[in-house]
């Protein structure tokens, strides 16, 4: 009999001695590494929680697949799941996908139940794999599991499945997973973002343990299994877009109501001119507790433009943090959220120049971070921001609209902090610096 490990390489060697029937499973490599990401790190992860982001047609419905039954194999009698988001992903993907990779061995080592939904493993001591949709999480409550897999789960809303299989994940005796596949959507599961790159839930004061939760990605180029010209036509199709970003490499991005998609980092990440004097600096504050305190720099140039020069970005900010950062600086003016009176004042009393900002308006922030985004006639930004501010930069690129509030917020708990300390510094620039017009897409689109 050939083993399910015997069809699996790991670590570049077949894991079995015996010589499988045919060519062995070879997993795929990560991004970053022959021998570190992708679907060979996930499927040999031994976290709680290991999660495989990756694009379309990468390989992440096999990966969960043959991870679950290399687990099998090892623990003889665990109690397992595996979930697609609706019955029918189970028909015409999960079951077809598992006969593709071992079904020569369905008979003799699996057989598959379909009045229990359950694939049962006889020569395991019976261990079994509970075969079930995630788009009703009642449905998920019952068995004690050792693990669990859950593939697509940015599709619906599978966030509470997920939770009512965390207390699932118990089966005495056997060492507990529960792992997630998806291409990420932070449009529809910001939640996936939260949990696995973030390491931390909103209106959670403790963060995720890192170690439990880490995060394996594939890229769609990876996989060579792909039918001929199969990328070639989707690079074609999605061009240097967010969404190729999202559907060809597995990235978090927001692609629903971006806020800025004429941002560019080829264009608006420059550094300031060597050379070129500055007229004045000025950061901008954005206070946070559980959320990031940010504190971004900005220079006014000779040439009146805007010029990022440095960023401070913490979460569970102390005071002594905030103050030793705005010191080493030097700063002639600091402008706070003006909401944080207190906190204006603690800085006051370490001899920092903290003053509030002029407004805390949602729709004048928009309008100052687009007016300065936006290309002149002479085609440069009113404003660049330095690589040294990267999660400002990140922020621009994924801030998107709340359409339920009909645009008067933010799509809740994506992070915009840095984008808020931006604005406030801007508004002491209004005054003195030239700004190109904003063009008519950017007129404002709230009630």
């Amino acid at each position: 009999m050939t083993c399910i490990s015997a069809l699996v390489y790991s670590r570049g060697v077949v894991t079995a001695t015996e010589a499988p029937a045919r060519e062995p499973i070879k997993l795929l490599p990560g991004p970053d590494s022959d021998a570190a990401g992708g679907q060979w790190g996930f499927v040999n992860s031994k976290a709680g929680f290991p999660a495989l982001f990756g694009g379309r047609g990468a390989g992440k419905t096999v990966a969960s697949i043959i991870k679950m039954f290399v687990y099998v194999q090892e623990h003889p009698g665990a109690q397992t799941m595996l979930t697609q988001p609706t019955y029918e992903k189970i028909k015409s993907l999960l079951l077809p996908c598992i006969r593709k990779f071992f079904g020569e061995l369905e008979g003799s080592v699996w057989e598959w139940r379909e009045a229990d939904k359950q694939i049962v493993f006889p020569v395991f001591k019976d261990s079994c794999i509970f075969v079930r949709p995630a788009e009703d999480p009642s449905k998920l409550r019952g068995p004690t599991l050792a693990a669990a897999g859950m593939d697509e789960i940015a599709i619906g809303h599978q966030d509470e499945s997920f939770m009512v299989l965390q207390g699932a994940v118990r089966q005495e005796g056997y060492p507990t997973q529960l792992w997630v596949t998806s291409t990420p959507d932070m449009a529809r599961a910001p939640w996936l973002k939260y949990r696995w790159i973030d390491h931390q839930m909103p209106g959670e004061e403790e963060p995720l343990p890192t170690e439990d939760y880490p995060s394996f990605f594939a890229d769609t180029a990876d996989n060579w299994h792909n039918p001929e010209k199969y990328l070639a036509n989707l690079q074609a199709s999605y061009g240097q877009t967010q969404w190729a970003e999202q559907e060809l490499h597995g990235r978090f991005v927001m692609i629903e109501g971006v806020a800025f998609p004429y941002f560019n980092e080829r264009t608006h990440v420059r550094e300031m001119p060597e050379g070129m004097k500055a007229r004045r600096a000025i950061i901008g504050v954005d206070f946070g507790a559980r959320e990031p305190t940010a504190c971004e720099e900005f220079v006014e140039g000779e040439d009146q433009r805007l010029y990022g020069t440095w960023e401070f970005y913490q979460r569970q900010c102390t005071e002594r943090q905030l103050v030793e950062a705005l010191a080493s600086r030097n700063p002639k003016k600091i402008v706070c959220d003006p909401t944080g009176k207190d906190l204006i004042e603690m800085l006051r009393r370490y001899g920092l120049p903290a003053f509030p900002a002029r407004s805390n308006n949602f729709g004048l922030r928009f309008r100052l971070w687009g007016s300065r985004l936006y290309l002149g006639d002479d085609g440069k930004p009113g404003v660049y921001l330095s690589s040294r501010q990267p999660n400002c930069i990140a922020e621009l690129k994924h801030l998107a609209f709340d359409t339920v509030s009909h645009g008067e917020r933010w799509v809740p708990s994506l992070d915009n902090h840095g984008y808020d300390a931006g604005s406030y510094a801007f508004m002491e620039f209004e005054s003195t610096l030239g700004r190109p017009k904003s063009p008519v897409s950017l007129r404002r689109v709230f009630r």
